[in-house]
């Protein structure tokens, strides 16, 4: 992935855009990877996420996650 489009923690939003992470580019950019290594990948950011986004419903996360392919 594009180093410029990473996530910054912990508001979970794209260095470049500021949109929420993974952004349009960010996501073009994970499809890139192995299906299998994208869902571990997720998985463990989205646990991550579900920490530091306390007050996020989980649905929230999986419905931004769910756009990425795999």
């Amino acid at each position: 992935m594009s180093a410029t489009h990473r996530v910054v923690r912990p508001s979970w939003t794209c260095a470049v855009d500021g949109l929420p992470w993974p952004c349009t580019e960010a996501q073009r950019s994970l499809r890139t990877n192995d299906p299998a290594m994208l869902r571990q990948l997720m998985a463990n950011l989205m646990a991550i996420a579900q920490r530091e986004l306390d007050d996020t419903n989980p649905a929230t996360l999986a419905l931004t996650t769910s756009k990425l392919p795999g």
